[in-house]
């Protein structure tokens, strides 16, 4: 493990030069350490069957999560932004929001550099619309992204054309969205005024981010670590909460279930006070990597001989 500088740029789009923006990664060609071989395997299958349990239609293999993005767009996720205030936001604004959301996905992408034929080195983030309550909220250059004003989610905050969104269209029609496909967004990041108010807290799933706005005037902008944005960007990947109730809990169909082996604290493990550590642990790494094992040879995105062995079946009474 080493630690180097995370590396941003912003072009108008941000990206990340994987092999350049490690913060602290194992070499892509060393093997799963020892005491994690078997925590690993038992990690998928707890999320498999917890999310069946807890969210059918966001099930782990059932869903589009960060991983189906990035190989849908090519190394490129597109992003549209939701705004929930009448304050305005300027270009600068947008430029920093952009690139601190850039930052703190490197902190778990950087894992995958190299790492079991990951086919990219490098990852875009393209800011392809921004969803205000009026168009006179945003100032400076409008050209490079979609303005949205005229949607509302079910809880009347702005959101983006539902007629772009990847999660809307898995099956690559995107007739009724304009500009077609190349408009489409693979996420939103949602900055909510509205539901959390004075709290740094947030929500993910596959299709989107939603962390407070003011979580984001007093830790995101900033510029440093967000831990609650690293947490729910985790989620992005379809990891689930590890809560700790403080009983033994050695069955992988428990929903209160820690990884064996897995650190005293880590992102995916919020404790009494929410999450709180700012960087992606090595077990998380390695979690990911196994992770996008599983994930690509189940999508097809590699073919090899490797075989995995299904999920245990969990009693019905199970909780």
């Amino acid at each position: 493990m080493f630690v180097s500088p995370l590396s941003v740029c912003i072009f108008g789009a941000a990206f990340l030069t994987l092999g350049n923006c490690r913060c602290q990664t194992d070499s892509p060609d060393a093997p799963i350490p020892e005491q994690w071989k078997q925590t690993l395997p038992q990690a998928w299958d707890n999320t498999v069957i917890r999310s069946l349990r807890e969210s059918p239609t966001r099930n782990l293999t059932g869903y589009a999560w960060t991983l189906d993005q990035v190989m849908d767009g090519k190394g490129t996720i597109n992003v549209c932004m939701r705004w929930d205030s009448n304050e305005t936001v300027t270009e600068t604004m947008r430029e920093q929001i952009l690139a601190e959301y850039t930052k703190i996905y490197g902190y778990w992408f950087q894992w995958l550099s190299g790492y079991d034929n990951f086919p990219f080195s490098q990852v875009n983030f393209n800011v392809v619309g921004w969803a205000v309550r009026d168009q006179n909220i945003l100032q400076g250059s409008l050209s490079s992204f979609d303005t949205y004003t005229n949607f509302s989610d079910e809880s009347g905050f702005p959101t983006c054309n539902p007629a772009c969104a990847y999660h809307n269209n898995l099956d690559g029609d995107y007739s009724e969205c304009p500009g077609g496909p190349e408009q489409r967004y693979h996420q939103f990041f949602f900055l909510d005024q509205g539901f959390w108010g004075d709290h740094n807290m947030g929500a993910a799933s596959g299709d989107g981010i939603d962390v407070s706005l003011y979580g984001w005037k007093t830790v995101g902008s900033k510029m440093d670590d967000w831990p609650i944005l690293v947490h729910e960007m985790g989620h992005t990947f379809g990891f689930l909460d590890y809560l700790d109730d403080g009983t033994t809990n050695p069955s992988v169909c428990d929903n209160v279930w820690i990884p064996p082996n897995s650190p005293s604290e880590f992102v995916m493990k919020p404790s009494d006070y929410g999450a709180h550590v700012p960087k992606v642990t090595e077990f998380e790494g390695w979690l990911l990597r196994y992770f996008w094992s599983r994930f690509s040879r189940l999508r097809g995105w590699q073919n090899t001989n490797t075989t995995y062995p299904p999920p245990p079946e969990c009693p019905s009474d199970s909780s």
